[in-house]
Parts: structure tokens; sequence; C-alpha cells
């Protein structure tokens, strides 16, 4: 983490998305999980970065999609590669020449075609992790977390990474990620 990726992620921008990523995987399975087959849901992580028609209409399958997504976001940062909206739909194509496959991971097709059949898109997910990302900085950068923090921890971890003016732009850290977006 402590090279950051390049120019377009600062290494805690890196860790945060890292650990956003992670944490996601994990609460979308578990809320995934809750649903029952063929009833919409609305309660799941990222919701609210979807548009309203989606939120309320999601099934199983559409928030194990996106369980899927954020897996594979996951697995490009830990492969250090910037996890923009191309670079993810690159590794979700069974077409391209840099499948999911390459980065160690097996996706269910089933649920990300879902995910995409229902109006799903990566930069819905990619807006929902920079949030949670942005959301874990603030709690990490807090005077509270400086004095409690414990080393070895992945708190401790972040607060090894090197400072740069860039690490609280959540901005400009989405904008990275979603091109066009604001």
């Amino acid at each position: 983490f402590v090279a950051g990726l390049g120019e377009r992620l600062t290494p805690r921008a890196y860790f945060a998305l890292s650990f956003a990523a992670e944490a996601a995987a994990g609460a979308l399975r578990a809320d995934a999980g809750r649903f029952v087959s063929g009833r919409p849901g609305c309660s799941f992580w990222g919701a609210d970065m979807l548009p309203e028609a989606l939120r309320s209409g999601a099934l199983k399958a559409f928030v194990r999609g996106m369980a899927e997504i954020v897996t594979i976001i996951g697995a490009l940062l830990a492969w250090r590669r910037v996890p923009t909206v191309a670079e993810v739909s690159a590794a979700l194509s069974p077409y391209s020449g840099f499948p999911a496959k390459a980065l160690g991971v097996t996706v269910n097709r089933h649920s990300i075609s879902h995910f995409f059949g229902h109006e799903g898109r990566v930069e819905h997910v990619l807006r929902a992790l920079v949030s949670e990302a942005s959301a874990f900085y603030e709690a990490r950068e807090s005077e509270e977390e400086a004095a409690y923090g414990g080393e070895g921890s992945a708190f401790g971890v972040y607060h090894s990474l090197p400072i740069h003016m860039l690490d609280g732009d959540f901005e400009f850290v989405q904008a990275t990620l979603i091109p066009g977006s604001k």
C-alpha cells in the first residue's frame, strides 16, 4: 500500500478502497442471505447509491451480482490495478483479454447477468465503494482514532502509510474511477 497506485490513488485512498471492498463484499453476501428468493427487498449495502427504482425492486440475485462486482474490484486492487469503470468492465467481460479468472477469482456469471439485466451499473458499485472508503478515511482521521488506533490492526497499518495532500479528496478518487462523474 505504501506506494499507492501511482499518481491515481494515494496510499491511504488505496488502502481505504481496499478495506471498503472487503467489507462491502461480506456485507452484500450477508444481506443477500436475508432476502427471500423472488421477493424484492431494499435493505442492503450500497442501496443508497442506487436509483430508487433499483433500490426498491432489488432481488437476491441482484444483490449477489453486486457482491460479485465488488469482489472483482477488490481483486483489481489486490493486483495493484486502478478499478476504473473500464477496467472493471473488462474484467467482467468474457471477451476481454483480461477476464476475472486472470485475477484469481471465480465469479457467478448468473448473478452478474442479473445485476446488469436489471439496470445495475459498475458506476453504482464504484460510487458506493468510494462513499464507504470516504467514511473509513474520516473515521481513521478522527482524534479518537488517533488516540486509540492499534498497531498491527488494519487501522494501525493505515496510520503507518505516508500522508499525501490528496488523501481525503474522494471526489478526485471518484473522478479517477468513474471518468466524467461529478
